[in-house]
């Protein structure tokens, strides 16, 4: 082989190299664009989205703040209907037991009276006669 036919493939190995590698530069240049569209479409369709999050996010943190006080709220008036239901409960318990009690005891204490106001109006009709 002689120096001529080095030279020549030397020289041809070089342009398929440069080839190549310009064909590799081609194909990443196409990647770099498609990469840059897709985010500057990201970027278009992500912002309005983001602002719609934030806007929700905002409306979500405003609710649990006005249900955080309506539960306190709710809580007083639990708290005091449960007294009331305890209030109401010892007046059903005096009601059931107590008011027998002193039913009988009334009636027993009008009797009394019945009797005494008898006794003294028979009393006053014998000096009477």
């Amino acid at each position: 082989m002689s120096y001529i036919s080095l030279v020549l493939i030397a020289v041809i190995a070089f342009v398929v190299l440069v080839g190549y590698v310009v064909w590799t530069m081609v194909q990443m240049r196409r990647t770099l664009q498609r990469i840059d569209e897709m985010i500057v479409n990201t970027e278009r369709e992500l912002t309005p989205l983001l602002a719609n999050l934030r806007e929700s996010s905002e409306h979500i943190r405003s609710s649990v703040v006005h249900m955080e006080k309506g539960a306190i709220r709710a809580g007083g008036l639990l708290e005091a209907i449960g007294e009331a239901g305890d209030a109401l409960h010892s007046i059903n318990d005096f009601l059931r037991s107590g008011t027998r009690q002193y039913l009988n005891q009334g009636m027993v204490l009008w009797s009394g009276f019945q009797a005494f106001r008898n006794y003294f109006k028979r009393s006053h009709e014998l000096k009477g006669e």
